[in-house]
């Protein structure tokens, strides 16, 4: 029945066939069963059986019990097994399957992160952390300040996609194309570049409607779309302002992500909501990246940082061993003189055929003497 099932009829299934099977078919479920059955105490055999099967069967048919050290040693075999199997799974589980496109995502996102640091801009003393902390994926491009009659009136900081950041690799910081590039990367949103965000920490203390209307404004020159977006992105940022108390004091926070779509604002932690209008996400990155930018600090630390990194040939030399290692991964299979061979018959089976050797070695024929006849 189910419960006398052997060991190895459990996974006779995945082994089955006589070619090598590949690492992946190896399934969790029956190396749970190997586990599984390791932690079974072997019950010995009564000893009246015990004593019939090892000394009165014909050679071949003695069950392993016959030899004290046999199921400690097929234990052993098992419990090999089982770690091999669970090493192989871990080798295939650490190195995942992935197209060339997303190789060469992962091998940008491995440079830029080993190389992107926090920036402290001079001017303030603000520091901007080297990622935004979300699912955007955006990195520190550089940082600036905004200045008013020699007032820093707030740090700024551009964060974008590891796309832009290797664009501007190849680039040498005295060449004008290097920021025509850049300016034309972080307002260009595409599927390897969808967001260019800017955060502003105040350095200067400035009532809401004057902050808001400062940026409002310098976007409105550079937007040719309705004004009403305008007036809906300057309510944002007024009304976060007004939330903690109506003072854009020092410290305070501002987040602008920019987009295809629009630009989304939040203050100090709190999101306050999004202007949906195609146009608007460009006009806000021209207004720290175009000829007339508010902070050319900001474009100078940019280029600064990124031209001339070496992102482009250190994410080659990253491909090439993602290469390498999946194709280890891919010769990675089980031996098929390493697979575990099925059993003959289930135990209780072997223990049936066993006994009826035994019965046949001393079983002898009859003649029936009132009868003569032979059995």
């Amino acid at each position: 029945n189910d419960e006398e099932e052997s060991l190895m009829d459990k996974i006779k299934g995945f082994f089955s066939g006589s070619k090598s099977e590949v690492v992946n078919t190896v399934e969790s479920n029956a190396m749970q069963i190997l586990d599984t059955e390791l932690q079974k105490p072997i019950e010995p055999l009564p000893q009246d059986v015990f004593d019939e099967l090892c000394e009165a069967a014909p050679p071949g048919l003695k069950s392993l019990n016959c030899d004290p050290s046999a199921p400690e040693y097929r234990l052993l075999q098992l419990q090999d097994e089982l770690a091999r199997l669970k090493w192989l799974n871990e080798q295939l589980n650490a190195d995942v399957d992935i197209t060339p496109a997303g190789k060469d995502s992962e091998a940008l996102s491995q440079v830029v992160g080993s190389k992107v640091k926090p920036i402290t801009e001079q001017a303030t003393g603000i520091t901007f952390d080297a990622k935004l902390d979300d699912e955007l994926n955006l990195y520190l491009v550089g940082a600036g300040v905004r200045k008013k009659a020699m007032i820093n009136l707030y740090g700024v900081a551009m964060y974008s996609q590891p796309s832009v950041l290797e664009m501007l690799s190849p680039h040498q910081r005295e060449n004008p194309e290097a920021r025509n590039a850049l300016s034309s990367a972080a307002r260009t949103f595409d599927s390897s570049s969808s967001h260019t965000s800017f955060v502003v920490e105040m350095a200067f203390k400035a009532d809401a409607k004057t902050i808001s209307q400062a940026i409002a404004n310098s976007v409105a020159r550079r937007y040719s779309g309705p004004e009403a977006d305008v007036d809906v992105l300057e309510e944002l940022i007024f009304d976060g302002v007004q939330s903690k108390g109506g003072q854009a004091t020092r410290g305070m926070k501002f987040r602008f992500d920019c987009s295809q779509e629009g630009v989304s604002v939040c203050v100090d932690g709190d999101a306050q909501g999004e202007v949906l209008s195609d146009g608007l996400g460009a006009a806000f990155v021209d207004v720290f990246m175009d000829e007339n930018a508010v902070s050319a600090q900001l474009v100078h630390n940019c280029l600064d940082t990124w031209c001339g990194s070496g992102i482009q040939e250190e994410k080659d030399n990253i491909k090439a061993k993602l290469s390498q290692a999946e194709k280890k991964k891919d010769d990675l299979t089980i031996p098929k003189e390493s697979t575990p061979e099925p059993e003959p018959a289930s135990n209780a089976r072997q223990i049936q055929e066993e006994k009826n050797a035994l019965v046949e070695s001393k079983a002898l024929s009859l003649k029936e003497k009132a009868t003569g006849v032979s059995f």
